[in-house]
């Protein structure tokens, strides 16, 4: 065999060679079964982890809204600053202090102009604002953990607090973590809405007198809504904003009289819509 002819023999041997050896990886590789590993979600016993069957609970004085556990009981104060949720554990919860319930979680929702002072607070975020978070296991209840979640926005501070027994600490927070994370402020608020209808010369904040607060607690108690450009109560009476006299150091001589007929003006109108009564003196001070 000449020197090319061998050559070409040591070629061909080494092509094989290699095209066996693509050969055996490729097989091998598709013998070989795929192994998906898949990571499996944890969970905190106890803690719902989906808040899609949840209720939701609108407040449309403040204008804000947020899911809570379906099983919980609601209780609201008149003017709707304060509202309390608890779960069914909390039946067996005593007024004033005691052992706080294993099994009882409560959660309040309270606005108010002003913030509550606590110890030294952390910072987190509540429907993109930034908000102060301590805890406090000190409380009335024996065996009870208070988280108090506090933010502002405009004038008004929204202050959440979560009690819950202390030795359910983890999953209790996981389930005030999952509340929180559903409250939202929607477009506008109750104040937004009945201030388009009210007179230039009425705020919500205006006084009426010392014993039925402001207007906007007035209006929120009758149930008085917007429509059509009118402000109107829960039986679309329209309502009218009577500015009383009378408010007299030295009243004239003839006072009866001008009190007579405002007590006139006031029952005929009375016929037509819901009458406030404005103070001509609302703090109540001594008038000389």
């Amino acid at each position: 065999m000449n020197q090319k002819g061998f050559a070409n023999t040591i070629l061909i041997t080494v092509v094989i060679i290699l095209v066996a050896i693509g050969g055996y990886f490729v097989m091998a590789k598709k013998s070989t079964p795929i192994v998906k590993i898949q990571q499996e979600a944890t969970t905190i016993p106890g803690i719902i982890s989906d808040t899609l069957n949840w209720k939701t609970y609108t407040n449309e004085q403040y204008g804000f809204e947020f899911k809570y556990p379906e099983n919980y009981s609601v209780s609201v104060n008149p003017t709707d600053s304060n509202v309390t949720f608890k779960s069914e554990g909390c039946k067996s919860l005593v007024s004033g202090g005691g052992e706080w319930p294993t099994d009882c979680q409560s959660y309040n929702v309270l606005v108010q102009q002003n913030k509550i002072s606590g110890p030294e607070m952390s910072k987190t975020f509540v429907a993109g604002i930034q908000a102060e978070k301590y805890s406090d296991s000190n409380g009335m209840w024996s065996n009870g953990t208070q988280v108090l979640v506090q933010f502002q926005k405009g004038q008004n501070w929204f202050i959440h607090t979560f009690t819950f027994n202390s030795g359910r600490t983890q999953e209790s927070e996981s389930l005030m973590n999952q509340i929180l994370s559903t409250f939202k402020f929607v477009v506008k608020s109750y104040d937004q809405t009945i201030s388009q209808c009210l007179p230039s010369d009425i705020k919500l904040d205006t006084v009426i007198d010392v014993n039925q607060g402001t207007i906007r607690q007035k209006l929120y108690t009758i149930k008085a809504k917007c429509e059509n450009g009118k402000l109107v109560d829960s039986s679309n009476k329209e309502i009218y904003f009577y500015h009383l006299t009378g408010c007299w150091g030295n009243p004239p001589v003839n006072y009866q009289d001008i009190l007579e007929k405002q007590t006139d003006e006031i029952n005929k109108l009375k016929e037509m819509y819901n009458v406030i009564e404005m103070s001509c003196n609302p703090l109540g001070v001594l008038i000389q």
